[in-house]
């Protein structure tokens, strides 16, 4: 919903810190070698993600994690912005919306390792 709004960010440097910093398994298990882990693994997992609320109040939380943040700061997004978007991601939510729960199907990468 950000990048339809205000564009497609900048490319983010190799290894930056982001809520999706470890989404690339190979890199983290090449992390994980070069720091002397041994029997380094990645599980993917099929979960689903639960917010207490409505739809609009899991946009919300959208808006505080993930890419918005960053996306309405490198464009200098404004409120209208934020209100434009928060209504977007509120509409794709709302399938998941039930009984004043959300449930959003996701995956989880789970890493392990032995220590050296």
């Amino acid at each position: 919903a950000a990048v339809d709004r205000l564009g497609e960010p900048a490319p983010e440097p190799p290894g930056a810190t982001n809520p999706f910093a470890f989404a690339d398994t190979s890199r983290v298990l090449t992390i994980l070698g070069a720091a002397g882990y041994r029997n380094a693994a990645a599980d993917t997992v099929a979960l689903t993600l639960t917010v207490d609320g409505t739809a609009a109040d899991a946009a919300k939380l959208a808006l505080e994690i993930g890419p918005v943040p960053r996306i309405m700061q490198e464009f200098n997004g404004t409120q209208d912005d934020r209100a434009a978007i928060a209504l977007t991601i509120e509409r794709a939510f709302q399938p998941f919306a039930s009984g004043g729960t959300v449930r959003v199907p996701a995956s989880v990468h789970i890493y392990t390792a032995n220590r050296p």
